[in-house]
């Protein structure tokens, strides 16, 4: 029979056990005996001879090296069973685990919140330092900033650099994450003439979204661009190369107002950095995009054109907008299902896959549609029968890569993009920025 065990997995250390005992038995002679090429290990007989195993005299193996010699195997055949005993040491190995921790922030999770606090902060950062494993704990939840968010966690020494809490921001470490560095964002609202409303939503629903991104991420390097779903497409054979003729072109970066009037970003370029000097009223500025656009709708070709590699090109209009070491994350909202733009829902994806050749996970999408469609409607939904059309297709695209959906119809898009956080954070979580050439 073998008796064996392992492997098993016991907290984070994985522990291989291999005990066994080996044994071939007969009713006697060498046809019984278990055959070795070169005959040489001896046969051994573990003890006395037993009935037939019950559970009241299953036989107990003695401890390696208290065996007696088994008699030849060119006896009668009358005597005890001729058995073979192979014995093996324990073996602990242990590898590096990545501790994956996410925490629901809602408002009924404030007495949950501040024990599982605690309890990281003292109890599990005490075992990990006792077990002698090679760690890295990785956090997707909201940072505790202050005293009054009961819901938010802030996690300190040893596990992170933080000597106290709560603090203004998270300390990340040699084994302690937030998630990744650097992330692109770029917002493409449709400006036809039924958007007045929704643009006004997004920039009222911005600054939630600005707050509860720098509570819970660890980027601090970001470009956020503003794109309309409208425009000219652009003409290989005459580019648009300044400013202005840069207003005109589908998926281009806005850096004007509605009225024609710059909205401030620093240093004139197309998309603003983590540093802009009163983000949250630079972005109203842009998000009001206007709505004299096309009724003929296309956003999917404003968002392949935002992420082409012609208008990312050097001295081309959204030039250093996209980066290889960043996650891309595409927000779209508009009130009408996409019938005009180029291509299928997989086209689209893969499009934006391409973006990010190997990288799936650095690829987030979020999407403000109609949901009639939609049983019950999507987040902050449903929409009525004449404020929006349904969009299975940018529905499925969304989905396609487990992006986050919410109703255009929703009073406060805040709930929508403190949703999409949670994305965006699991996204930088997985990401592994490509090594530097």
């Amino acid at each position: 029979m073998m008796m064996s065990t392992g492997p098993i997995r016991y907290g984070s250390a994985c522990l291989l056990l291999g005990l066994g005992f080996v044994a071939a038995c007969g009713a006697g002679g060498a046809s019984s005996a278990p055959q070795f090429e070169d005959d040489s290990p001896p046969p051994i007989t573990p003890g006395a001879p037993s009935s037939p195993s019950t559970p009241e005299n299953t036989p107990t193996l003695p401890p390696a090296g208290l065996l007696p010699e088994a008699p030849s195997a060119q006896g009668s055949g009358s005597g005890p069973a001729s058995c073979v005993g192979v014995s093996a040491e324990v073996e602990l190995l242990r590898q590096p685990v990545d501790i994956v921790i996410a925490i629901d922030n809602s408002g009924s999770m404030d007495d949950e919140t501040r024990a599982v606090e605690e309890n990281l902060n003292v109890n599990f950062a005490e075992i990990l330092e006792q077990s002698g494993i090679d760690y890295r704990v990785i956090l997707v939840t909201e940072h505790r900033e202050s005293d009054g968010q009961d819901t938010a966690v802030c996690i300190a020494s040893p596990l992170s650099s933080l000597s106290a809490c709560p603090s203004d921001a998270p300390g990340p470490s040699a084994r302690f994450f937030k998630g990744c560095r650097k992330i692109d964002f770029l917002f493409v609202i449709d400006n036809s003439d039924s958007m007045e409303d929704e643009q006004a939503n997004l920039a009222r629903s911005f600054p939630g979204f600005i707050r509860v991104m720098r509570q819970v991420l660890e980027a601090t390097d970001f470009h956020i661009m503003v794109v309309a779903t409208g425009g000219d497409p652009e003409d290989d054979d005459e580019p648009a190369l300044d400013a202005e003729e840069c207003e005109e072109i589908q998926g281009a970066g806005h850096r004007q107002s509605e009225q024609g009037e710059e909205c401030g970003i620093t240093g004139g370029l197309p998309f603003m950095l983590a540093e802009q000097p009163d983000l949250e009223a630079t972005f109203s500025c842009l998000a009001l995009v206007g709505t004299d656009g096309s009724a003929f709708e296309r956003p999917m070709d404003a968002v392949l054109a935002a992420t082409g590699a012609t208008l990312n090109a050097p001295g081309r209009c959204n030039a250093g907008f996209l980066r290889d070491d960043a996650v891309l994350v595409v927000t779209f909202i508009t009130d009408e299902e996409d019938q005009r733009s180029q291509g299928e829902p997989a086209d689209w994806r893969q499009a934006l896959l391409d973006i990010k050749p190997g990288k799936d996970d650095a690829l987030v999408l979020l999407g403000l549609v109609g949901d009639n469609n939609v049983d019950g409607g999507l987040l902050g939904g449903p929409c009525g029968g004449l404020d929006a059309d349904g969009s299975p297709r940018l529905q499925e695209f969304v989905s396609s890569v487990d992006g986050v959906l919410g109703s255009v119809c929703a009073p406060d898009y805040t709930p929508f993009f403190q949703t999409a956080v949670g994305s965006i954070d699991s996204a930088c979580s997985d990401f592994e920025a490509p090594a530097a050439p």
